[in-house]
């Protein structure tokens, strides 16, 4: 199957839900999402920063073996993939 196919399928079931591609991770206020993988731990410390400060959010990514949160508005790897419906 496509990208292409099942972004479209997609697309037809999903009408209210705008993709985002261009971003690690989305904070629309009522829910978070990410794609999973790495990035759940960018996320995971963003919320940690979020609540208990940059500290925390460092020392548990540190635990994880990791610098820093990557920011939500940094590009993931597959920007561009046809999501605009094509």
């Amino acid at each position: 199957m496509s990208a292409g196919f099942t972004t479209r399928i997609w697309l037809t079931t999903t009408a209210d839900v705008i993709p985002v591609a261009e971003q690690l991770f989305v904070d629309d206020g009522d829910r978070i999402t990410c794609a999973g993988g790495a990035v759940a731990a960018d996320l995971a410390g963003y919320i940690i920063e979020r609540h208990l400060g940059q500290s925390w959010a460092r020392k548990s990514l540190r635990i994880l073996q990791m610098d820093n949160p990557r920011p939500a508005k940094r590009a993931t790897a597959a920007t561009g993939i046809g999501l605009s419906g094509e």
